[in-house]
């Protein structure tokens, strides 16, 4: 269950990098492995993308009243909107083409808004990734950081560790004569073992 310290702020950040691109790209190859047995797939789709939940009963999950008090925190932060626009567009820009948000709905966990009660605001996950196919749209282009904050992200629950990870997520996108440049920072103030100065 992922708290609301530096250390559950990072794992969620990390989430693109670690979690959403290579098993995309795994999922990715083993499509490619299917049509060249003669078994060909039209379109591979992302269920849900970003940063996910710690459910009762869920992968044998058990989840305090606390605990899931403390995740919702995380998950309804601007760290999380951060990590949905990274993950969408990480996975986008390694060939998945179909990406659904979880819950288009007012209420807790998965949902896009808050509950009318709290003000019915979009939370950042919503609000972030609804700017994909509005002001951030086109042909991925390849873009090459040279000089990007590098760290380790531990292997936390069935995620493995990953090595000389990238704390800057870069992105451009071509649509006619316009430009989306997108800059994703992974980087919390205080994480452990994460250097540079934490701005995000």
């Amino acid at each position: 269950v992922v708290r609301d310290t530096p250390t559950g702020f990072t794992s969620v950040l990390s989430n693109a990098v670690q979690v959403a691109e290579p098993r995309v790209r795994a999922h990715l190859d083993a499509l490619g492995s299917l049509a060249q047995s003669g078994y060909p797939v039209p379109n591979l789709v992302m269920y849900e993308g970003g940063p996910g939940y710690a459910l009762n009963g869920l992968n044998r999950q058990r989840v305090t009243e606390e605990q899931a008090l403390r995740q919702e925190r995380v998950l309804k932060s601007k760290a999380s909107g951060t990590s949905t626009l990274d993950a969408f567009l990480a996975t986008a820009q390694a060939g998945m083409r179909l990406q659904n948000f979880f819950n288009f709905r007012y209420g807790g966990t998965w949902s896009s808004h808050a509950p009318t009660g709290l003000g019915g605001h979009a939370y950042p996950t919503w609000e972030w990734v609804s700017l994909i196919g509005h002001d951030i749209r086109g042909e991925f282009l390849t873009v090459r950081a040279d000089a990007v904050p590098r760290t380790t992200f531990p292997g936390v629950g069935r995620r493995a560790e990953l090595r000389d990870a990238p704390l800057v997520g870069v992105y451009a996108l071509r649509n006619g004569d316009r430009l989306a440049l997108v800059a994703v920072s992974r980087q919390i103030p205080g994480a452990p073992g994460v250097a540079g100065d934490g701005t995000v």
